[in-house]
């Protein structure tokens, strides 16, 4: 494990670890995290007088960048200003991209997809530490913002920069598409069945998922999986089993794994930042996940959804658990639910 310096344009300092074999991009996002410059707009120096890091391919191991990068090194980063050297990212344009792209017939068997980059597992080092939970802030987009987070060494490197509302409105979209072409689609058949009858129609979909204070959940986990061509693996905490998105190991080259205690979703990550692996059951990676997931059960780290408090945002009515909100949905038409 290295231990840096990261040292701000306005001068402003702080320590962080990463592992000696994460690669170059790992540490950029690392980066990012810490001071939100995107990677594709960072400048980083050390050294004194401090010259710029130069490594031919993010992909590199920080160990074998050479004397350039040291461990207790101070990195420098600066943001450029300079378009001509360094693009801008593109900010993906959800509604156009989804708009020209040829539609899905069934969500189990889509014609095509409408993200274009292959996504690919990153390399794995048995030295790279074990899994660990990332935390996700609880802000009511946690699945989505989950799944980002997993997603995100890749996206940086196709020079993509998605939000949560973005995903949400990959899914509003998704259903749209999906019940214009096809009347009787499985899909709205799913979210109406979810939603105990309420939401029967794509417009009722749309305003539920596109409103920030919504959950997504399984519908939406399918969704995103086709969207980006990457298998979501979603851990449940409370029962200690494991559900794939498609469950086809076969059909994606790639899959990432987020954990879900009852009403909350959050990451997980390996060696500081390494979350998108290969699509396979019984590996070194698969059964650290287990054990993450096996040992958050045993400490009881979830809610039951039976017994759990919340209040409804539309009328402030206190609720407990799943089933008095369900009933509440049907008797009031409410569905933006808050834990207490």
């Amino acid at each position: 494990m290295w231990k840096l310096g990261l040292q701000t344009k306005g001068g402003g300092r702080e320590r962080f670890e990463i592992d000696s074999v994460s690669t170059f991009m790992v540490l950029k996002c690392k980066i990012f995290e810490l001071t939100n410059i995107p990677p594709e707009k960072q400048i980083l120096k050390t050294g004194r007088p401090p010259a710029i890091i130069q490594v031919n391919n993010d992909d590199t191991p920080i160990q074998n960048v050479g004397k350039m990068l040291q461990n207790m090194d101070l990195i420098i980063v600066d943001e450029s200003q300079d378009s001509c050297t360094v693009p801008p990212p593109k900010r993906v344009k959800i509604s156009d991209e989804i708009k020209h792209t040829p539609q899905f017939e069934d969500i189990d068997n889509p014609s095509n997809t409408v993200f274009s980059s292959k996504i690919e597992p990153q390399n794995v080092s048995t030295l790279i530490g074990v899994v660990e939970r990332k935390v996700i802030p609880s802000d009511n987009s946690c699945l989505f913002a989950s799944i980002l987070h997993c997603l995100k060494p890749a996206l940086y490197k196709l020079n993509k920069r998605l939000t949560p509302m973005d995903l949400r409105k990959i899914c509003s979209d998704r259903v749209a598409n999906e019940v214009k072409q096809n009347a009787s689609s499985n899909l709205m058949s799913s979210i109406t069945a979810e939603s105990d009858g309420k939401l029967t129609s794509p417009a009722e979909y749309s305003k539920r998922i596109l409103d920030s204070n919504s959950w997504g959940g399984y519908v939406e986990c399918k969704i995103l999986s086709e969207y980006f061509q990457v298998q979501i693996v979603a851990g449940n905490i409370e029962i200690g089993t494991f559900n794939k998105y498609p469950e086809d190991n076969s059909k994606f080259g790639a899959r990432i794994y987020i954990l879900y205690d009852g009403i909350h979703y959050d990451a997980c990550q390996r060696g500081n930042g390494i979350s998108v692996f290969r699509c396979e059951d019984g590996s070194d990676v698969y059964n650290e996940v287990a054990m993450v997931l096996f040992d958050l059960k045993e400490k009881r780290q979830f809610t039951n959804t039976t017994t759990f408090a919340l209040f409804c945002q539309e009328c402030y009515t206190n609720l407990e658990g799943q089933k008095e909100a369900q009933a509440h949905a049907k008797t009031t038409g409410h569905i933006n639910f808050v834990q207490k």
